[in-house]
Parts: C-alpha cells; structure tokens; sequence
C-alpha cells in the first residue's frame, strides 16, 4: 500500500504520547511489531489514532486508577475501530490488498475475529459523550449554534436512562437517532473548521481512501468519503463519536 512505516510510527508514537499525557511511550519492540502488524493490514493512521482514543478510555474506565497506556494495549481496539470503519466504507482489507464490496457494508464485509467487545452500556457511552461535547463548548470547540445539537443529545440521553433499559424496537429507533445525531455533529464542526484544518482533514481522508479508490464504483466512493472525512474531522477537532456499535 505504499505506507511509510516510519512515519505511521512516529505518528502513532506521538499520538500514545498525547494519550499518556506527554509520557513518551517508545514504539519498541513488541510495540513495534503491533504498530508494524497495523501498518501492513492497511489501518489507516487516523483510524488508527481513534482505537488508541478508545483504548484509552477503557483504560481510564478500569478501578485500578490510571495507568500509563501501552501500544500493545490497545490493538483490539484499533481493530475494532477498523473494522467498523470498513463496514462504514464498504471496504474490506487482507494485509496490503484491498477488495471493494459491492453490495451493502453489511452484507459485504465479513466481522474481523477477535475478542468480544467490553465496551460501555448505552447510558453509560452517552453520558462520556455528553460530557466531551460539553467540555468541547466550554472550550470553544463548538459554537453557540451547537447548543441544539447538545439538547438533542441530552435527550438521548434520558431515554437511554429508561428504568428496565431500552430494548427491541425502542433501543432500535434510539440507536438510528443516535446515527442521526452523530452525522449532524460531524457536519456542524465540518462546516466551521478553518481553512488550514479543512486542508487537514481532506489530506487525511484522501490518504485513507488512496488504495482503494481505483476499484471503487461511484456509490461505495461516495459512502466511503464521507466515513472517511468523519474519521478525519474527529481526529483533527476531538469530537466523539455519538453512535453506539
């Protein structure tokens, strides 16, 4: 695929160390192989960075208090980022070839063996996301016109919270509001990124989607960039991802 091993290094390098609160973790090792191991199946450097950010959090969820995080730590978690992002992209990767599905993401791409996911409850998830988005607005990150974007995720939230929890066709209706919700925030920050992080942002989706585009039909090239562009935006701004998988 043409990746520069040294420089999706140093990426992820600087990337762990953000995530460690400026503790150098040096790719080294078992770390380099796990990095190396990303690198050759074709996970691309933001996706990458969004399993890091996950793994971080589950680290963070843990009650032995914190921890340094470690590369190793977090391949499941990258894994599973990529995978859903392929299931969002249509695409499907086996080491440094690439494969297009031509049908649906859902029918077309095969689920990535691995451990199954200890992520958080549906209330539990919103309510971290409510809390960044928050802080996203105190910080500036988002302007005054997100407050309904906010509101509506506040609502969410409340029936997330439903006693009993949320099951069958209520848990599905919330779960399609939530996809809803998160594209409307990826396009609102979109829509207000400076020129220099739109250029980002289009620099990071494009080297992505690189490998596969050749082979792309109009539609899945279509879906693809906008998963894509969201990973992007994500990874440039620090917004959450609102959607529960």
């Amino acid at each position: 695929m043409g990746v520069d091993v040294g420089q999706y290094c140093r990426q992820i390098e600087a990337h762990v160390c953000t995530a460690n609160n400026g503790h150098l973790m040096r790719i080294v090792g078992p770390a380099f192989e796990t990095v190396l191991a990303w690198a050759t199946d074709g996970i691309p450097l933001p996706v990458a960075c969004a399993g890091i950010d996950r793994a971080a959090e589950r680290l963070q969820r843990k009650p032995t208090g914190a921890r340094r995080l470690r590369v190793e730590y977090c391949d499941r978690d990258v894994r599973e980022v990529f995978d859903e992002w392929r299931r969002a992209t249509g695409v499907t990767a086996a080491g440094s070839r690439a494969v297009v599905a031509t049908s649906s993401p859902a029918d077309a791409v095969p689920p990535v063996a691995s451990a199954p996911r200890l992520g958080a409850s549906l209330p539990d998830h919103l309510t971290r996301v409510l809390l960044r988005l928050t802080q996203m607005r105190v910080d500036g990150r988002l302007d005054a016109e997100a407050d309904a974007l906010l509101t509506r995720a506040s609502a969410l939230l409340d029936r997330a919270r439903t006693p009993g929890g949320v099951r069958g066709a209520a848990r599905a209706a919330l779960l399609a509001d939530l996809s809803v919700l998160d594209a409307d925030f990826v396009a609102h920050v979109l829509a207000r990124l400076s020129v220099d992080q739109q250029r980002v942002v289009d620099a990071q989706a494009n080297a992505a989607l690189a490998p596969y585009l050749a082979t792309m039909h109009d539609d899945a090239r279509a879906r693809a960039r906008r998963a894509a562009v969201a990973t992007a935006v994500r990874a440039v701004t620090g917004l959450p991802v609102v959607t529960h998988v």
